[in-house]
């Protein structure tokens, strides 16, 4: 199956779904470029693309803020894509990053971690 075959609606710009968008071999024409999210989802609500390209979170973010959750859009799954995301902090908090990096391995050994990511998924 590929999505090569729809209208994709998605923001440019944003890196990881470009290249997505390329590596699935999406030709120019069945891409949709739009400036915001409310854009997309209301384009998508008025039939206007097949398929909106964001994270699952934003996405149930967009439905709910407008009124689209009994529009039959979908989160489809599993996702096209996950990838890592890593936190970095300036200089000056530099004291704080033992005290931070003990603050994660005690979520993830306590189930925090993974309660917090997973609700983010779907």
């Amino acid at each position: 199956m590929s999505i090569r075959h729809y209208q994709i609606i998605y923001l440019p710009g944003i890196k990881v779904i470009e290249l997505g968008l390329n590596k699935a071999n999406v030709p120019p024409e069945n891409r949709m470029k739009v400036m915001n999210h409310a854009q997309a989802f209301k384009m998508l609500a008025m039939n206007r693309g097949d398929l909106i390209v964001v994270s699952s979170h934003t996405g149930n973010y967009f439905l709910k803020k407008l009124d689209l959750l009994d529009s039959g859009i979908k989160l489809l799954t599993p996702p096209l894509v996950l990838f890592d995301l890593y936190p970095y902090m300036h200089k000056k908090h530099s004291s704080l990053s033992k005290k931070l990096a003990l603050i994660v391995k005690a979520m993830k050994k306590d189930g925090t971690y993974e309660k917090i990511a997973s609700s983010y998924l779907y």
